[in-house]
């Protein structure tokens, strides 16, 4: 009788190795999807945040401090807030911190951009009084001017649709396949490195809604000219 070989074979050990191999993609692959799960999570979230801050614009010039300011409080819910007063407090500060950080970094896209109305439509439309911001007067849809402007292709009416663009530079939270995510990106599209570099992902989400208020050229500017 032969004695019982207890020296692992060839083949034995082709299986462990295939077996780490596929345990190593098929962690990837899970934390790969539970990841992508948070991030459209916090597509969400900022998609309803991107709706929150332009209706805020709409009654207040389209002044992006104020619009920047409501960006951040719905988006409490990605820096985990909890339950009790101090954790929702705390979160905010966080938000808006980050996005003040954000806005700081000179990134490829500011964090709010306003689409509409253009400089050109200002061209068009401007009512304001010299040594003052550039303004378009808001009105009811009834008494529009229906005249195309010539310089912006659009009329007065379609210069009152406040469309912005927000880009929230979403921190991946997954260890390891974070990092992975973005140097995968990094190669494939390098014009947003910026970001990858800082293992954000940029989400990018607009909204469209209508001025009540006149909308003023460069949302930046000093609150006080504006007692509305």
């Amino acid at each position: 009788m032969k004695p019982f070989n207890t020296k692992p074979s060839h083949a034995q050990g082709v299986i462990y190795v295939e077996f780490i191999v596929g345990a190593i993609f098929l962690l990837c692959f899970l934390l790969g999807a539970i990841q992508l799960l948070f991030m459209y999570m916090a597509y969400l979230e900022v998609e309803q945040a991107t709706f929150e801050a332009a209706r805020a614009g709409s009654v207040h010039h389209a002044l992006k401090p104020v619009m920047l300011n409501m960006l951040s409080d719905h988006l409490v819910e990605l820096y985990h807030p909890g339950t009790s007063t101090t954790g929702v407090v705390t979160a905010l500060a966080k938000a808006r911190a980050d996005l003040l950080m954000q806005s700081g970094l000179n990134l490829r896209h500011n964090t709010i951009e306003i689409l509409n109305p253009t400089k050109e439509a200002f061209d068009d439309w401007n009512i304001a009084e010299p040594n003052q911001p550039r303004r378009i007067s808001n009105f009811w849809p009834a008494t529009a001017n229906p005249v195309i402007g010539t310089t912006s292709g659009v009329s007065q009416q379609n210069a009152n649709l406040l469309k912005i663009q927000v880009t929230y530079a979403y921190e991946l939270k997954v260890p390891f396949i974070n990092r992975l995510i973005c140097r995968t990106l990094m190669l494939m599209n390098p014009l947003n490195s910026q970001y990858y570099l800082l293992n954000r992902i940029p989400l990018v989400t607009t909204a469209v809604i209508q001025m009540q208020t006149d909308p003023i050229e460069n949302g930046n500017v000093a609150l006080e000219w504006f007692n509305d």
